[in-house]
């Protein structure tokens, strides 16, 4: 999540500051022993602009990525997310 919330943008960069406000599914897709990917479904909002406000865009709704998490002895990493919903 935290890694959404440094790097993620919504609405085509109209939303430049989301956060997860909820995930709503979670899929693993591949799992091997360095590496793992995972569909994520979520609900986002935007810390400035939730309801409307800034430039008269709400920044609120559902969408999906994809993560690609690494694994080492430090344990799990965001090596890897989708610019906008894959599917």
């Amino acid at each position: 999540m935290r890694h959404y919330e440094r790097y993620a943008s919504e609405q085509y960069g109209r939303c430049l500051n989301p956060y997860m406000d909820a995930l709503t599914n979670l899929q693993v897709v591949e799992e091997f022993a360095t590496r793992t990917v995972v569909d994520v479904r979520y609900f986002y909002r935007d810390r400035f602009m939730d309801g409307g406000e800034g430039m008269g865009v709400e920044c609120a709704g559902f969408s999906e990525r994809r993560f690609t998490l690494g694994r080492d002895d430090a344990g799990l990493q965001v090596i890897e997310m989708s610019d906008t919903a894959h599917r």
